[in-house]
């Protein structure tokens, strides 16, 4: 490709495609063959291959970005302009470097340069023009990102930062979690207001976990009369919609007290043993993502603002992912974890499906009159 500056780099694209090259070796029991994989990738323009410590502070306040830690945290789902990454970092890029930064690393033309984009442009850069097959997965990618100072390995100040991206992706890895149901139960107690976490935990548990047909009518009843029913005594806020679904399932066996419920004879079955047989497994399904939707809105957005719970929570994943316990997680340590643990890996990548950077903003240097129809106009 011809051209000057960065138009040799901006015309071509990551060749991050992987290639297999076979040796034969030869032995006494025959011949065997190993494959080997190489990427092969677009070098670094001059021009910014000068500035890596500007670029390396675009890197680290992106990655603040995504744990949004800073004043208070924002929204869960958004874009962030290069330029104002720049600013953030008090990088000193000017307006033409912007732009040859972004087009550098987005790789598909798509106009927005996704998270593994980024993550695999900052590895070049600390491997000078070097990068293994490793970034293309999103366990190596995420790795390669959160470890900014380069060293081949996480500590507790870079493992918080993913844990607070994945928090600000998907309050599910919370909900899902042991360590994080806790923390967010203890804080949801002080607020009071636990009924909505204690409905979501219950409706999940009747709907994945309980398989005879009576058993789970009894207990979805019972679901119905401690949070659902009108003056329960743990009444969670649903929308009149939804209420008055369950209130035509249910309300009909709460007639006089519970006598529909304890009717029963050897010739006649009682109201709950025959709703048993056309309740529907997903019969709370579209309330307890209702309530989970107000508990992102609300509890959640200021749950993760407490910056005490935040470290405490942190500690203990950490914990859990340093099998070797010398206090540094490694690349491998990470992936052994996610394999096992789906919801982390499933957290993971929602941080790559909901953040992207977007290109900088066209500004008009000058205004020149043109003639259409014999009229200037601007």
């Amino acid at each position: 490709v011809t051209g000057t500056g960065f138009s040799r780099v901006a015309m071509g694209v990551f060749r991050s495609c992987c290639t297999k090259r076979h040796d034969s070796k030869s032995s006494l029991g025959g011949e065997k063959d190993t494959e080997k994989k190489r990427c092969q990738l677009a070098r670094i323009p001059s021009k910014l291959r000068g500035k890596r410590t500007e670029l390396l502070k675009i890197h680290k306040a992106f990655v603040e970005h995504l744990a949004k830690h800073k004043a208070g945290g924002a929204s869960t789902m958004s874009s962030v302009n290069i330029e104002d990454l720049m600013e953030e970092a008090k990088a000193n890029l000017d307006k033409e470097l912007a732009q040859s930064l972004f087009e550098f690393m987005d790789k598909d033309r798509s106009g927005q340069v996704s998270i593994r984009e980024f993550a695999i442009t900052m590895k070049m850069l600390a491997l000078k023009d070097e990068i293994s097959c490793r970034s293309q997965d999103d366990i190596s990618a995420i790795y390669d990102l959160f470890d900014t100072d380069r060293n081949g390995s996480l500590d507790i100040k870079e493992f918080r930062e993913i844990v607070m991206a994945t928090l600000n992706a998907s309050m599910l890895y919370v909900l899902n979690q042991d360590i994080g149901q806790k923390h967010l139960a203890r804080h949801m107690k002080a607020e009071m207001n636990e009924e909505n976490l204690e409905f979501w935990n219950e409706t999940k548990i009747l709907e994945d976990k309980i398989k005879d047909k009576d058993l789970f009518a009894k207990k979805a009843f019972e679901i119905y009369k401690t949070y659902v029913m009108d003056y329960s005594p743990k009444m969670v806020n649903l929308s009149g919609k939804k209420k008055a679904i369950l209130d035509s399932v249910f309300g009909p066996l709460t007639d006089n007290g519970e006598a529909k419920l304890n009717q029963s004879s050897e010739k006649k079955e009682s109201p709950l043993e025959t709703k048993s047989r056309e309740l529907p497994r997903d019969v709370y399904t579209a309330a307890r993502k209702e309530v989970q939707n107000l508990m992102r809105r609300d509890v959640f957005h200021r749950f993760r603002k407490r910056q005490e719970d935040m470290e405490l929570m942190a500690k203990e994943y950490f914990k859990e992912v340093d099998a070797d316990n010398d206090g540094r997680i490694t690349y491998e340590e990470l992936k052994a974890y996610a394999s096992k643990n789906k919801n982390l890996a499933e957290a993971i990548h929602s941080i790559f499906t909901k953040r992207t950077i977007t290109s900088p903003r066209i500004s008009i240097t000058s205004v020149e009159p043109v003639h259409v129809n014999g009229s200037a106009v601007k």
